[in-house]
């Protein structure tokens, strides 16, 4: 339920950045020197299976599951999209 709300709110606020001259926040938008029309990467990644993931948790999981300890989440920033680091060791 989470992601579909996430989602519509992404998806409503990209519409309201497109309304206003379509510039839309981050760095690959607004350093574009080849005018590359992002939207169509963007229609492609909310298909992808880890869209649908709720992430950092998703790739905690995993390491956890993997043997990893030691993990260390950084969070940069809020919002979407996410940035986050994400360290850790795996036991010998």
């Amino acid at each position: 339920e989470e992601y579909e709300k996430a989602t519509a709110a992404q998806r409503a606020q990209y519409e309201e950045w497109m309304k206003n001259g379509g510039k839309i926040p981050g760095d690959h938008y607004n350093h574009n020197p080849e005018n590359i029309d992002f939207r169509i990467i963007d229609e492609i990644a909310v298909d992808q299976p880890l869209a649908r993931e709720r992430r950092p948790q998703w790739d905690l999981d995993c390491m956890i599951r993997q043997g990893f300890r030691d993990i260390r989440v950084e969070i940069d920033g809020t919002g979407l999209p996410m940035h986050f680091r994400i360290t850790a060791r795996k036991p010998e």
